[in-house]
């Protein structure tokens, strides 16, 4: 992105007019989040390492494949295995949100959609498959991108994205997430970016 070109973001209530900020703003409302912080009780989760984040993602998935390998039996598609895998998330990282397909970012209370600018400088819409992080604040944890292990198509957009997720939108962690079945037996794999 050009330096002085404005990202605009829409608001959600009413007819409002489009909210525009610089790209040096953008980049600084992860200093703002972080400073919002400061009003919200401790959460030791976000002093976590790469190292439990890993294992907290590996029990997760786990149970999913435990309780939820028809899912993958069944070919669905990978927004339906991203909401199942969330929820079996959530427990793992109790203390905050886990949500699928989540496309917000609250900026002073107010939502906005959440954007990132993409390698070819256009704005893009960030809509991880999955996030740990706290709704309305722009408290990011975790982005994770989900892909079916048969599936290898769109793979650099996904490490794009995760990579924008860490740099634009503060998250403290970016993971693709490989998941899928060979010779009808579970695989999976953790990649964090």
């Amino acid at each position: 992105m050009a330096r002085g070109q404005a990202i605009k973001l829409r608001t959600q209530r009413g007819n409002a007019s489009p909210v525009q900020f610089s790209f040096a703003t953008w980049r600084r409302l992860g200093a703002r989040a972080s400073s919002n912080m400061q009003g919200l009780p401790e959460n030791p989760v976000f002093n976590m390492s790469e190292k439990e984040v890993r294992r907290r993602l590996e029990k997760g998935l786990d149970h999913f494949l435990e309780k939820d390998r028809k899912l993958l039996e069944s070919g669905v598609r990978e927004d339906s295995l991203a909401h199942k895998l969330a929820e079996h998330l959530a427990v793992e990282f109790a203390g905050f949100d886990v949500d699928a397909e989540y496309d917000k970012m609250h900026v002073d209370g107010i939502p906005h959609q959440k954007k990132y600018i993409g390698l070819d400088g256009k704005e893009r819409g960030a809509i991880p498959d999955i996030i740990v992080h706290r709704r309305q604040h722009m408290d990011n944890f975790v982005a994770i991108e989900i892909n079916k292990a048969e599936n290898k198509r769109g793979r650099s957009k996904d490490f794009e994205k995760l990579n924008a997720y860490r740099s634009q939108l503060q998250y403290h962690f970016a993971v693709f997430l490989e998941i899928g079945l060979k010779d009808h037996k579970p695989v999976s794999r953790i990649q964090f970016v």
